[in-house]
């Protein structure tokens, strides 16, 4: 059910191949900066956005990947904020890019775009959701569906 204490957001994976290497972006806040934490790029739908549109500005505000090739819809997961204890409803995308250059264009936050291997045992997020988007992509790539 959506209402006041719900916040629906979409966003996405996006994947960039680097020889038999799979590598996604992450952002961080500069005020997670110090705790080393890192996020799936994801935000607010806006007035008027359908869900992959406002994947594809949230990922370009927040870890800087304009050139972005949809792949599919990976389904939305729901998880309580853990600051205003809404119930949050996200929209998860995923994206390939060749693009390798980061550049966040967000202007409310400071925001930082890093390459990551997919595969990497110690990639994981705070946010247990985002960990089982990540994981259900790494499948896919095992699976050779991508």
């Amino acid at each position: 059910m959506v209402n006041e204490t719900t916040s629906i957001s979409a966003g996405g994976v996006v994947l960039r191949k680097v020889g038999e290497k799979w590598l996604i972006a992450l952002e961080q806040q500069e005020k997670y900066k110090e705790k080393n934490i890192w996020f799936l790029p994801k935000g607010h739908v806006e007035i008027g956005e359908d869900f992959e549109t406002a994947a594809r500005r949230e990922i370009l505000e927040e870890v800087g990947v304009s050139q972005l090739q949809l792949v599919e819809y990976l389904g939305e997961k729901e998880r309580i904020s853990n600051v205003k204890k809404i119930h949050k409803i996200i929209h998860y995308f995923l994206f390939l890019t060749n693009q390798v250059e980061l550049y966040p264009s967000a202007t409310d936050k400071v925001h930082v775009g890093k390459w990551f291997d997919l595969f990497d045992p110690a990639l994981r997020t705070v946010y247990e959701e985002q960990n089982q988007i990540i994981d259900l992509v790494r499948e896919k790539v095992k699976n050779s569906e991508l």
